[in-house]
Order: structure tokens, then C-alpha cells, then sequence
């Protein structure tokens, strides 16, 4: 490529330089045509002496005292000869002249088109030098977005690969909990109308990537309605569907911590819900350790009467704090 580049200019300068020798030959002819012109100008001052000399001779004839009619006109008539001689020099001179000038412009036109096609060589081969460095770094980023969507191709392939799957194990393990679920809402909610929930589980593309979506709907299975959880029940008939599960899959765990930890579970309860909560806590026991933080004295009550888990209980009640940690105090244990 470099050898191209080199060649290709050597020839582009060996025609500049045969055209800058024409030109200095066409500046050369331009100095012998500026002498012609001297010439002319220099042919036409003479016929204006002339044309001033017979001029005066004519007048010296007319007034002369010679009254020969005959010699007068022959004088006349040399003087008029000579005259015609010297109008026909001025004029081959002018004729001459005005050829010289029009060649002179032709010769400046074409100087004037010669450099200006020079100017566009010259313009076009830098151009052409840049387009080539460019041309170059196109080639590159085109290999390198080339990679990058390949790339790109084979990473979307791994993300939809996980997406699939993370829908699948979400909809695996909500299913294996789904009896459960519904168990556990029907003992702690009693909503009157809608007797069952399911958990809907699908997909949304967050800033480029796939996450799940859960809803959670709730169902009237003798006549067939069904609504979003969110948009129909209170506040404590959704704490009563959020509790339902979270304790129905925290059973079902793969690896099971063996404990779960509560705190004030009993938001926006009533008694009767409490009542049924402190039930389905009792079930819970038999297989986890249940942590529960509260400062409703209600549930702890229903808790002290209605609570008895197989491994019994212990009631801690927190005091104060200080740099040593919490003060806690044991207020009931039961085995």
C-alpha cells in the first residue's frame, strides 16, 4: 500500500513539474508579445508624426504663393501617397497588436485553468491521503462492532437461557408451596368472598434485563371471579395474604435456617385474626424455631393463653442500652 502511495505521487509530481515548464514557457512568449506590442505602439507614434508632418507641409502649400493649379494637386497628391503608406504600416501594426492581445488573453486563460486544475489534483490527493487513513480505522471499527455483536449475540442467548430459567424455578417452587398457600389464607384471612389466592408469576424487561413479576390475585372458585389482591382487599386482608406466603414457602425451603423470624406481625389485625395467626404460628413450630418481635400486648396475650408450641417458649422483654449491648429481661418460660 505504502509503494502505491509512493508511486502514484512520484508521477503526480513529474506532471506538476511539466506544467510549471509550461507555464514558464507560455510567461516567455508573454515577454515576446509585450515587445511586439512596444512595436505597434511605437509604429503608431510614428504614423501620428506623420500624419502632423503632412499636415503642416499641406498647410505650407496651400498658403505658398505658387498660383499653378497643376503643381499644387501633385504635391497634394505625393503627400496624400505617402500618407496612405504610412495609415496602411498603422494599421497592419494595430491589426498585429490586437492579435498579439488576444492570444495573450487565450494563453492567461489557459494558465489560469491549469492552476486551477493543479489546485484541485493537489486538494483531491490530500483528500484522498485522508479518506485512505480513514478508510483504514473504518475497516477496524467494523471488525471491532463486528465482535461486539457477536458478543453481544452470545450474551443474550445466556440471558434469555437464565431468564427461562429463573421463571421456571420461581414457578417450580411456588407451585410446590401453592396447597399450602392456600391453607394457610383461608385459616388466617376468612374473606368472605374470595376463598383462595395464587401467585402469577412472569417476566419484564428492567435497563436490559429480564426480572420476575409476581402478582398476587385471589379467587372466588364457586363463581369463577377473581381480582389483584392489591386493588381489593384492606390493609390487614393483605397482611393476612402476605403471611400466608411467606410462612407456607419458608416451609418448603431447600435449605431451611429452621428458624423464622417475625416482626409485629400482627399490623392492622383484629382480634380474630390474631386468633387465627397464634393457630397457624403453632403449626409453624413443628418444624422451625419462631422468632416473633412485637409491642402488641393483645397478641401477646392470645400468645400466653392459645401458644403451645412442642418445644415451648420463652418470653424476653427488652429494658434499655447501653455500650455493653441490650438489656433484656426473661419474663415466662414454658417446656
Amino acid at each position: 500500500m505504502e509503494k502505491e502511495v509512493s508511486v502514484a505521487l512520484k508521477k503526480r509530481l513529474s506532471k506538476i513539474d511539466n506544467e510549471r515548464k509550461r507555464i514558464r514557457e507560455e510567461s516567455f512568449k508573454f515577454g515576446e508579445h509585450k515587445r511586439a506590442i512596444a512595436e505597434a505602439i511605437e509604429c503608431v507614434e510614428k504614423a501620428k508624426q506623420v500624419k502632423y508632418s503632412s499636415e503642416n507641409a499641406l498647410r505650407k502649400i496651400l498658403q505658398s504663393k505658387t498660383k499653378d493649379s497643376t503643381i499644387l494637386l501633385k504635391k497634394t497628391n505625393e503627400r496624400l501617397a505617402e500618407l496612405q503608406q504610412e495609415l496602411e504600416k498603422a494599421e497592419k501594426a494595430l491589426t498585429e497588436k490586437n492579435e498579439i492581445l488576444q492570444g495573450i488573453e487565450d494563453s492567461a486563460d489557459t494558465c489560469r485553468a491549469i492552476v486551477r486544475v493543479l489546485e484541485k489534483e493537489a486538494e483531491y490527493e490530500r483528500i484522498k491521503e485522508t479518506f485512505a487513513a480513514e478508510d483504514s480505522q473504518l475497516e477496524i471499527l467494523k471488525a471491532q462492532i463486528a465482535e461486539m455483536s457477536a458478543l453481544h449475540a452470545r450474551l443474550q442467548t445466556i440471558s434469555d437461557a437464565i431468564a427461562n430459567a429463573q421463571i421456571n424455578l420461581a414457578r417450580e417452587f411456588v407451585g410446590k408451596g401453592e396447597k399450602k398457600i392456600s391453607d394457610y389464607y383461608g385459616r388466617l384471612c376468612g374473606h368472605p368472598y374470595y376463598d383462595s389466592i395464587r401467585i402469577d408469576i412472569g417476566q419484564r424487561n428492567v435497563k436490559g434485563v429480564q426480572k420476575n413479576t409476581y402478582n398476587i390475585r385471589a379467587f372466588n372458585s364457586k363463581e369463577g371471579k377473581e381480582t389483584l389482591v392489591s386493588t381489593r382487599f384492606s390493609t390487614g386482608q393483605m397482611n393476612c395474604a402476605a403471611l400466608s406466603i411467606f410462612l407456607a414457602l419458608s416451609s418448603i425451603l431447600d435449605r431451611k435456617t429452621k428458624f423464622i423470624i417475625l416482626d409485629d406481625p400482627s399490623q392492622n389485625l383484629d382480634t380474630e385474626h390474631k386468633k387465627s395467626l397464634v393457630k397457624v404460628l403453632g403449626d409453624v413450630t413443628s418444624d422451625s424455631q419462631v422468632i416473633i418481635a412485637t409491642q402488641d400486648s393483645e397478641l401477646e396475650e392470645e400468645i400466653k393463653e392459645a401458644f403451645a408450641p412442642k418445644g415451648g417458649y420463652a418470653f424476653l422483654k427488652y429494658q434499655s442500652w447501653s455500650k455493653e449491648g441490650p438489656t433484656i429481661k426473661i419474663l415466662k418460660t414454658q417446656r
